[in-house]
């Protein structure tokens, strides 16, 4: 597909959107729109099924309420973007940027972000299942309420991320650095910490279980106490 016809889809979805007596709905099948441009452009409720969008330029794109199963935004830049109760499915965004992106209410299962810059993003109880963060960039973002579960955080830049009523359920969070992090009230267990790095900047009322300080991860050295937490990195 190139940019003219993809564009002409866009139109007929945004006017559908307004009124859904004109238009029609964007859904896209196996469709390669590797580096093109929907920066700034209305997708709401769009459905992107097997969508390359490799190197696409996404801009500011409204993506809020999309159903988007295994699509590629691997490199993709989506600066100021939203997915706001979005649902994604297998969607790989790795390396994408994602900062200042609004996520809240997003439910993401078996997808990858790894190495994805989100600093400043918006998560607000936005639902992780499954999901590798690995070396992804979190600063300053905003995750207040946030379920993460079975998912892996390792080697991310938490750092002054809010965690405030979080609940991280089977999370690895080895060698992650948490400056300044905010873990008022979060509900943390069972995870993986061993490495972490940084002092967070309030953990009021955080409760720990079953916190895993061993090197391999392997639960062969667990813990409750938060102290012991940060005595494990010294």
């Amino acid at each position: 597909m190139n940019q003219h016809e993809l564009d002409n889809l866009i139109s007929n979805h945004e006017l559908w959107f307004e009124n859904r007596a004109y238009g029609s709905r964007l859904e896209l099948y196996e469709t390669s729109l590797n580096g093109l441009s929907l920066a700034r452009r209305r997708l709401i409720e769009a459905h992107l099924h097997k969508v390359d969008l490799t190197n696409a330029d996404l801009k500011g794109a409204e993506l809020d309420r999309c159903e988007l199963n295994q699509v590629c935004f691997r490199i993709a830049d989506l600066s100021n973007a939203t997915l706001s109760d979005a649902f994604l499915q297998d969607v790989d965004l790795s390396n994408a940027k994602l900062t200042n992106a609004r996520l809240d209410g997003m439910n993401a299962f078996d997808s990858i972000f790894d190495e994805a810059l989100i600093d400043k993003g918006f998560l607000v109880k936005a639902s992780l299942t499954r999901c590798l963060l690995k070396r992804a960039s979190l600063r300053g973002a905003d995750l207040r309420r946030i379920h993460i579960s079975q998912s892996s955080l390792r080697y991310a830049n938490l750092r002054d991320t809010n965690f405030s009523r979080t609940l991280l359920v089977d999370v690895d969070l080895r060698e992650s650095d948490i400056s300044g992090a905010i873990l008022s009230h979060a509900r943390m267990g069972p995870i993986q910490v061993h490495g972490i790095v940084g002092t967070p900047g309030n953990i009021e009322d955080c409760g720990l279980e079953a916190v895993d300080i061993s090197e391999k991860g392997d639960g062969s050295i667990v813990t409750n106490n938060l102290e012991e937490v940060f005595r494990s990195r010294e």
